[in-house]
């Protein structure tokens, strides 16, 4: 009973701190967004954090789902018999509480709060620095009131007919200057994200975005969707794949990342077609367009839930005995 209120306790501080953590980074990166050279620049911004506690929560909550599996793994030994149970129930329990309830109402709140935040902030760029755009080189010697620049452009490339030649111009729109989705250009070159980094946020970023699609389409699109939460549930089971605890939280992490990557390859659209065929021959779950990972996930859960109850039940034995011994 212990063990199961400590795995709430974890639960809850891993979710909490966790979103926190990453909506206090998302506001940062996000204030990066309206920095320009010379400027200053929000460390926090209450409205970011907020929006940045929406985006990242889901993933943390699933996060601290598969982190509850390594949990119980780090506290299961072999020298006495352990009833997982408490633990189970505990488990189980969070996880659909987090499907079924956490998240219906974290996209019902944000719809609103997205709603009421929609405006969009522009910062005017800073003169005094050279700016390098596809066409030369930009150096704006004054911005004036309406947001536009005077300066001159350096024809680097010979784009305006003169390589090397100097065109001052006024007036300019200094959008011109590629920078999205930051206000400055050369804020833009000096904080590109690694690899490591981008490309996992773009797979969140797709099943975050089909996250709330599928909320908005109502209860039974949401439910395709949240087979993913019944897949990763089932990684309870892996636990008993092994008497060694690292074989165990290898096999769960990989599962954990074959089933989102998985669902990311889907929701992105980067199925080879020959797969997709398989959709066809699938019996339709009311009409819902997603039958085909509907199916992989729901076999996910079953063949886990299937091997967990059996080895787990072989386990327990086997160490009933050997505490009979």
């Amino acid at each position: 009973m212990k063990a199961a209120f400590s795995l709430l306790v974890s639960y809850i501080l891993m979710c909490v701190l966790g979103t926190a953590a990453c909506a206090f980074v998302y506001g940062v990166c996000q204030g990066l967004n309206f920095f320009v050279a010379g400027g200053g620049i929000s460390v926090f911004s209450r409205d970011l954090f907020v929006r940045g506690a929406f985006l990242a929560g889901p993933g943390v909550c699933i996060v601290a789902q598969i982190f509850m599996v390594l949990l119980v793994l780090r506290r299961q030994t072999d020298s006495r018999k352990i009833n997982h149970l408490f633990s189970l129930i505990v488990y189980i329990v969070l996880a659909l509480a987090t499907w079924c309830v956490l998240f219906p109402k974290v996209f019902e709140i944000e719809k609103d709060f997205f709603r009421q935040d929609s405006a969009e902030r522009s910062v005017p760029v800073s003169s005094g620095y050279f700016r390098e755009s596809s066409g030369g080189v930009y150096y704006y010697s004054k911005i004036l009131p309406d947001g536009s620049a005077d300066g001159i452009l350096i024809d680097t490339q010979g784009k305006y007919g003169n390589a090397g030649g100097i065109i001052p111009f006024a007036s300019q729109n200094p959008a011109l200057v590629s920078s999205f989705p930051y206000s400055d250009v050369l804020v833009k070159d000096a904080v590109q994200t690694p690899a490591m980094i981008s490309v996992p946020l773009r797979a969140y970023s797709v099943l975050r975005e089909q996250m709330t699609l599928s909320f908005l389409g109502g209860k039974m699109v949401w439910f395709s969707f949240a087979t993913l939460g019944l897949a990763l549930l089932s990684l309870y089971g892996l636990q008993f794949s092994s008497s060694w605890k690292m074989v165990g939280c290898v096999l769960v992490v990989l599962g954990a990342i074959l089933i989102l990557v998985a669902n990311y390859l889907f929701y992105a659209e980067k199925i080879p077609e020959s797969i997709l065929l398989w959709q066809r021959h699938l019996p339709q779950i009311y009409s819902l367009p997603n039958s085909l990972i509907v199916y992989a996930n729901l076999a996910v859960f079953v063949v886990l839930f299937l091997f967990g109850a059996v080895f787990g039940i072989l386990r327990v034995r086997k160490m009933g005995r050997e505490g009979d011994e």
